[in-house]
C-alpha cells in the first residue's frame, strides 16, 4: 500500500478487534457461511473503485448523475478530497497488498453507528474516512445496502440447498478436510479482483461483490461464492493439486505450468456447482470458466483429462500428467511468443531473424505485405532509432491471447498495446493481431503476421 503516513500494526488491530467484537453486521448464516452487510467495507470499496475509475474521467462523471446533483458543494469538496487521498496514498493496483488487507480486516469490526478511532499511525486516512462517512450514509448506503440484501435473498435458498454437496465434493477433490469454522462473506457493492477475492485465509474471510460482472443467470453468483471459498482447499503452493503439478512437472522435466492450479479450481468449482444446480432444476448451466473464456489456454486439456479424476477413474497425478502432456506444445509456443515479443521490444534483430521462417510474410493493416528481407530492413532502421534515443519503447504487451494448434501449425490471435516516445513525443496504440506459426525442426517460427489498429473511442 502506498501509505505515506499510515502504519497498521497487528497489536492495534487485535486491540480494536477485542473492543468491537460484539458489534456484528451479520445478515444470514448457513452451514458453511456467515454473510455480512458491513457499512465500512462498502464505504471503503466504493471509494477504492471510484478512485481507480477517476483516473480515466473526472469524479462527477464517475458518480451517477442523479446522486452527484444531490450533493452540496461542501460534500463535493469532501468527496473529491477523499478520492484524491486514495489516489495519492492507497495502492489501487494491488488489492492483495498486505497492509491494505490488514486495514480491511480491521474495519469489519465497526458498523454504521461507529466513528473509526483515530491514532497517530493512521490519523490522516481515518480522518478522511470519518469525514466522508455522513456523505456515504446519506447518499449511498441505503441503496448499496439494499442491493446487497436483494442479491443475497435471491440466492440464499440455492446456497443452502447446494452447499453441502459442493463443499464436500470440493474437499474430496482437494484431498483435505474442509475447515470447521464458517467462512465470513462480506457483501460489497464494489470489489476488485473480478467481483470477489479472499480477504483473509486465517480466519477465512471473503469479499463478494453484488453487482460486478454477474449476468442474469441462475447460479452464477453462487458459483462465484463456491469458487472463492474453495481457495481454502485448492492453493497455488500447498495441497494435493499444487504438489501434483510440481511433482509431475519435475518428472516430465518441464516448468510447472503457470496458474494451472487456478484453472483447475475454476473448472472444478464450476463443474461441481453445475452438477449441484442440475439437481435443483437449473438445466444447461454454463461454467463461468467457459462462458467468460477464463484460462482459455488450459480449457480444452482440463475439460478432456480432469473429469476422469473427478469420477475416480484415474488418480490425480495421471490426470495432471495428461493435462501437461497435452499442452506441452502450447506451452512451448507461448514461451516462444514471449521471447519474440521481448526481442521485438528490445530491438534484438538476431533473435527475431531466427524466430521467423524464410518465406515470412508481414502485413500491417495500412500497407501491402512484405517479406523477410524487407521486414528485417525495417527492424534495422528501428534499432538505429532505439540505439540513438530517438525511439524509446516503454510498453509492448500482448493480451487476450488465444492459441489454436493443428499438429505443427498454429493460429494466434491477440490484442497488442504499445507505448513509445519518438522524438520526444509519447504515443500509445492498440492493435488486433493474427499470427501464423509453424514448427520447423522442432522449433516454433512465425510464418505470417497481420494487424489492424484499434481506433480510440
Amino acid at each position: 500500500m502506498k501509505y505515506k503516513y499510515i502504519t497498521l500494526y497487528i497489536i492495534l488491530i487485535f486491540n480494536y478487534s477485542l473492543i468491537a467484537q460484539s458489534k456484528v453486521s451479520g445478515v444470514e448464516t448457513t452451514t458453511y457461511f456467515e454473510f455480512h452487510n458491513n457499512f465500512w467495507i462498502n464505504l471503503h470499496f466504493y471509494l477504492y473503485e471510484t478512485a481507480a475509475a477517476s483516473y480515466k474521467k473526472p469524479l462527477d462523471k464517475v458518480v451517477k448523475k442523479e446522486v452527484w446533483q444531490k450533493l452540496s458543494q461542501k460534500e463535493k469538496v469532501v468527496f473529491q478530497k477523499t478520492i484524491t487521498y486514495y489516489k495519492d496514498h492507497i495502492d489501487l493496483k494491488n488489492h492483495f497488498n498486505q497492509e491494505l488487507i490488514g486495514f480491511r480486516k480491521w474495519i469489519t469490526n465497526y458498523n454504521e453507528q461507529d466513528v473509526l478511532p483515530e491514532s497517530e499511525f493512521e490519523i490522516l486516512f481515518i480522518k478522511n474516512l470519518n469525514e466522508f462517512k455522513p456523505i456515504y450514509s446519506t447518499h449511498f448506503w441505503k441503496t448499496h445496502r439494499q442491493i446487497n440484501t436483494d442479491k443475497l435473498q435471491e440466492n440464499i435458498d440455492l446456497i443452502k440447498k447446494t452447499e453441502n454437496i459442493v463443499i464436500s465434493r470440493m474437499a474430496k477433490i482437494a484431498q483435505v478436510k474442509w475447515q470447521d469454522t464458517k467462512i465470513r462473506i462480506d457483501l460489497s457493492i464494489k470489489s476488485p479482483g473480478g467481483g470477489a477475492f479472499t480477504l483473509s485465509r486465517v480466519p477465512s474471510s471473503i469479499v463478494l461483490s453484488t453487482v460486478a460482472n454477474y449476468p442474469e443467470i441462475a447460479g452464477d453468483w453462487v458459483e462465484t461464492l463456491f469458487h472463492e471459498a474453495s481457495h481454502t482447499v485448492i492453493k497455488g503452493r500447498k495441497g494435493a493439486i499444487a504438489e501434483s503439478i510440481n511433482s509431475v512437472s519435475e518428472k516430465l522435466k518441464v516448468e510447472p505450468p503457470k496458474n494451472l492450479w487456478h484453472a483447475i479450481l475454476f473448472y472444478t468449482a464450476g463443474k461441481v456447482s453445475q452438477e449441484a444446480f442440475l439437481e435443483q432444476g437449473i438445466n444447461e448451466y454454463t461454467l463461468y470458466m467457459d462462458r467468460e473464456n477464463v484460462f482459455s489456454f488450459y480449457q480444452h486439456a482440463i475439460h478432456k483429462y480432469f473429469p476422469p479424476y473427478l469420477t475416480n477413474e484415474v488418480d490425480l497425478d495421471i490426470a495432471i500428467e495428461n493435462i501437461i502432456n497435452s499442452i506441452s506444445d502450447k506451452l512451448e509456443l507461448a514461451r516462444t511468443i514471449t521471447m519474440f515479443n521481448t526481442a521485438f521490444k528490445e530491438g534484438n534483430i538476431t533473435k527475431l531473424e531466427n524466430l521467423i521462417t524464410d518465406n515470412y510474410l508481414h502485413t500491417n493493416g495500412t500497407s501491402k505485405s512484405i517479406g523477410k528481407t524487407a521486414w528485417l530492413k525495417y527492424l534495422k532502421n528501428r534499432k538505429k532509432d532505439i540505439d540513438n534515443g530517438n525511439l524509446i519503447i516503454t510498453r509492448y504487451e500482448m493480451k487476450e491471447t488465444q492459441l489454436e494448434l493443428y499438429n505443427n501449425f498454429a493460429i494466434v490471435t491477440a490484442k497488442i498495446i504499445t507505448s513509445d516516445i519518438r522524438d520526444g513525443k509519447p504515443k500509445e496504440s492498440q492493435y488486433r493481431v493474427s499470427h501464423v506459426w509453424v514448427k520447423d525442426s522442432n522449433l516454433w517460427k512465425r510464418a505470417g503476421f497481420h494487424d489492424s489498429k484499434i481506433e480510440p473511442n
